[in-house]
């Protein structure tokens, strides 16, 4: 995912100086057997190992209300 840096110059202030800030959003990891059963706004999958069973992938897949959001 590509995160773009915002650059900061303030002008009110008697010194220049800038500031560079990455929009970041808290997020929380959970397991997909942990997920069964909440619907999530949006939900990424990040699969290091493969799964076990294809139900896993569905479950994953299936907790957020809305494609967009996957």
């Amino acid at each position: 995912v590509f995160i773009p840096k915002i650059p900061i110059k303030p002008t009110d202030m008697i010194f220049e100086f800038k500031q560079t800030q990455f929009p970041v959003r808290l997020c929380f990891p959970v397991s997909i057997n942990k997920s069964e059963g909440q619907i999530l706004q949006y939900t990424g999958l990040h699969l290091t190992e493969p799964c076990f069973s294809h139900g896993q992938i569905y479950v994953g897949c299936s907790r957020v209300g809305r494609l967009q959001g996957l």
